[in-house]
């Protein structure tokens, strides 16, 4: 799948450049370039695929480690070697145009010398999360302005998926007396 950009995006991570041709850039951005872009990857990333099912109102979008890269183990960062993938995770991301965003990969394991073998972290998300961190941040945001059905409506999840939020930060700093009146729980 080929896409056109009809605006200008900057990574500083990568320094990539995506432009329209008025702006004396190449035009034509594979889709994959694309959302490597919008979601910030870095190395050791790269987005493998695209699947756009207009029908579904569907995004996904495949992730996986660059050839040849470089692992350190969770715990203690000493480069580790690869010890295997765990299965296949699925992450919501931000809607894309009004289309679900899934995030999907197969994290590494490292076995680490000193602490066996351990699964490497997405950058993306939080562990255990079952959103991205961009996602995690909008649910926030969307639960300190209404209740939790409310949220549901706006973005697309289930109530046990909005109030999961809730019940993982409310005891982090992001988590406001605003935020906290709207729940009714402190």
């Amino acid at each position: 799948m080929q896409c056109f950009c009809l605006c200008q995006s900057w990574v500083e991570d990568t320094g990539i450049i995506l432009g329209h041709p008025a702006w004396g850039k190449e035009s034509e951005v594979k889709d994959t370039e694309l959302y490597a872009a919008l979601l910030r990857l870095g190395a050791p990333w790269v987005v493998r695929e695209v699947r756009l099912d207009v029908a579904a109102e569907r995004v996904d979008v495949w992730i996986e480690e660059a050839t040849g890269a470089r692992w350190s183990c969770p715990e203690c960062g000493q480069g580790s070697p690869v010890y295997d993938h765990a299965e296949e995770r699925v992450w919501r991301h931000l809607d894309s145009c009004d289309c679900r965003t899934f995030l999907h990969a197969r994290l590494p394991r490292v076995k680490c010398r000193e602490h066996g073998i351990r699964q490497v972290r997405a950058s993306w998300a939080s562990p255990g999360s079952q959103f991205s961190l961009r996602m995690e941040s909008r649910l926030i945001d969307t639960l300190k302005e209404c209740d939790v059905t409310g949220v549901t409506r706006l973005t697309g999840t289930s109530w046990d998926e909005a109030w999961g939020i809730v019940e993982v930060r409310r005891d982090k700093p992001a988590w406001s007396r605003e935020c906290k009146s709207h729940t009714g729980k402190a």
